[in-house]
């Protein structure tokens, strides 16, 4: 008969003898004997012990001497079977009242378990589990029984089900060793997460709990929220990548007001939406535990980032928040500018790729002048621009009170300005500034036969190559998103993909592009002169193509291409850059620049 792992099957077979299939298939017989039981006075040194044999049909009274341990802990472990059953609810309506009474005579027996005196097994860890498994019906996982006897239990991506989870938490329940466990990557759902939480419940060793990624959905943060308030030793959690909402924030929100033990939380790469930042938030100022809380990838936007952002500055314990890859904008940098001033404990910050514009900058710089404890910021992959760099090394250069050590604007291209403004404010502060190097310090590639190559034609071509769209590629010349680009953004977007572009040279883009001659380029004109380009390659298609120029235009592109791809983010240093602006550069300059 072939049945599925997770499903029940129930048939009555003649002398009130009842199979319920387990798992694989696998029968287990046991027979109706409810009333027997339930008139059964139970007597010291009695008890009620069940085997599954071959053909499973025989429940016995046994007069044994006191329980050994081992026994206990099998009939612990089957005891599970009677209210889970790898179902979300209720008894499955395929097995009959009589069946539900027999799982329903387990519950007896575990006044007798949780009072008995066992050892823990920590003589032979890997047999007991073993036990457990056995009796369950359940394949013992491998990557758990090398790691049994470690102190960090890594099962990440082990595939492991909620019944392979449900034998581990009666392992974890009295074990002194795992100070680690991750389970992530594991589709264990909220039936796991229920088990697992009755364990973290019990365990006071494990400090390091990492269920990222393991789907536990609504009922399974509830179940864990509710262990983890009583606990008192997980100190570092993970749930990132559970597709947490805003349906989960009452869960979470209390979880992080009441608990005060937890010191670093993760509930990054998310569904957290503006909604759940403003629930979020009250329960985040009140924290007094945290250290480290991580909420990259999320959506937080208007006034869920101004609140969340208040919440953080507002905080008396934390000491590093990543707020990456949200949308905190204007509205964000405007919460910093009132309330960083006001935070002494926060070391670093991770702001990038959150939407912020040269414009939004300068409410960030007002709050960060005022700071006098944040030490590492991150903003790259905002469209800062370089004046915007500039601005900020200038802003720190006249702080007498800053601590900073390290800027990361790593996507912003830099300029002799740039470069000037990052070495004055290392005379004064010892802060290290990554940017991009200085286009100064590369020989453009984009030359052929001693002249430059039609800068139209190399913008156009660089975005096929790149595989971009020609929206993007206008989304990403226009830094400061006002639907147009002017002359500086060209100039800075040229200098983004490192190609060398004189003031002649921009002349003739502006003059090709710019149709209505207003200084700037907007969506409809780049669609007309992208249609320019493409008519006079289809009309001259097979000159242009066989053209040695052109050839050399397309090799020195994906040169350029391949060599941005595989450089790494350059730190210039302070001699360098000094020749290179007297008109010198020697070649181990330009080994440290490439």
């Amino acid at each position: 008969m072939s049945v599925s792992p997770l499903t029940f099957h129930h048939m009555t077979k003649p002398n009130n003898t009842h199979v319920i299939s387990i798992r694989n298939g696998q029968p287990r017989c046991v027979r109706n004997v409810s009333d027997f039981y339930g008139k059964l006075q139970r007597e010291p040194g009695k008890k009620v012990e069940r085997e599954r044999t071959d053909n499973a049909q025989s429940a016995r009274l046994s007069h044994d001497s006191e329980p050994n341990d081992k026994q206990l802990s099998l009939r612990k472990c089957r005891l599970s079977l009677k209210s889970d059953c790898g179902l979300k609810s209720g008894r499955p309506s395929n097995i009959s009242e009589d069946s539900s009474n027999e799982l329903e005579d387990f519950s007896d027996d575990e006044a007798d378990v949780e009072g008995a005196s066992s050892k823990r097994w920590d003589d032979n860890p890997k047999k007991h589990y073993k036990s457990l498994c056995g009796a369950a019906d359940v394949v013992p996982s491998s990557a758990f029984l090398r790691q049994v006897e470690t102190s960090a239990m890594n099962l990440s991506h082990s595939y492991l089900s909620h019944w392979d989870i449900r034998i581990m938490s009666y392992f974890l329940v009295n074990n002194a060793t795992i100070i680690e466990l991750d389970v992530s990557g594991n589709h264990i759902g909220p039936q796991g997460a229920r088990c697992l939480a009755q364990a973290i419940q019990e365990n006071v060793f494990i400090t390091d709990l990492n269920m990222s990624g393991t789907n536990i959905e609504a009922k399974g943060v509830h179940s864990l929220v509710s262990a983890l308030l009583i606990n008192r030793t997980v100190t570092k959690l993970n749930l990132s990548g559970n597709r947490l909402d805003r349906t989960h924030t009452p869960d979470l929100a209390r979880l992080i007001k009441e608990n005060d033990y937890i010191v670093d939380l993760d509930l990054s790469h998310n569904e957290l939406d503006e909604l759940a930042a403003c629930k979020l938030a009250p329960a985040i100022d009140m924290n007094v535990s945290l250290k480290r809380l991580v909420l990259r990838w999320n959506h937080f936007r208007r006034t869920g980032a101004s609140l969340m952002v208040k919440a953080i500055c507002n905080n008396v314990e934390l000491e590093e928040a990543d707020l990456s890859w949200n949308g905190l904008g204007e509205e964000g940098c405007r919460a910093f500018k009132g309330f960083l001033g006001k935070n002494h404990t926060l070391r670093s910050l991770d702001i990038s790729n959150n939407r912020i514009a040269f414009i939004d900058l300068g409410y960030f710089i007002g709050g960060l002048v005022k700071n006098d404890t944040l030490s590492t910021l991150k903003l790259h992959g905002n469209p800062i621009t370089t004046d915007g760099a500039e601005a900020l090394c200038v802003a720190l250069e006249h702080c007498k009170t800053t601590a900073m050590t390290e800027i990361n604007i790593e996507d912003t291209p830099a300029d002799d300005k740039l470069c000037k403004a990052k070495e004055a404010l290392r005379a004064v502060h010892d802060i290290n500034v990554i940017y991009r190097e200085p286009i100064g310090h590369r020989l453009s590639p984009i030359t052929t036969r001693n002249r430059c190559q039609d800068p139209v034609l190399v913008l156009f071509e660089y975005m096929k190559q790149e595989n971009l769209r020609l929206i993007d590629l206008f989304r990403h010349l226009d830094r400061d998103k006002s639907n147009s680009i002017s002359r500086e953004e060209f100039r800075e977007g040229f200098l983004m993909m490192n190609i060398k572009l004189t003031e002649e040279g921009l002349d003739h883009l502006l003059n090709k592009l710019d149709k209505d001659k207003n200084n700037l380029v907007d969506y409809n004109e780049l669609i007309k002169s992208k249609r320019e380009i493409t008519r006079h390659h289809l009309k001259n298609g097979s000159d242009i193509l066989q053209d040695e120029s052109y050839k050399e235009m397309l090799d020195a592109i994906k040169e350029m291409l391949t060599k941005a791809k595989t450089t790494p983010t350059n730190k210039v240093s302070a001699s360098a850059h000094a020749r290179t602006t007297s008109g010198t550069i020697t070649s181990s300059d330009k080994k440290m620049a490439m």
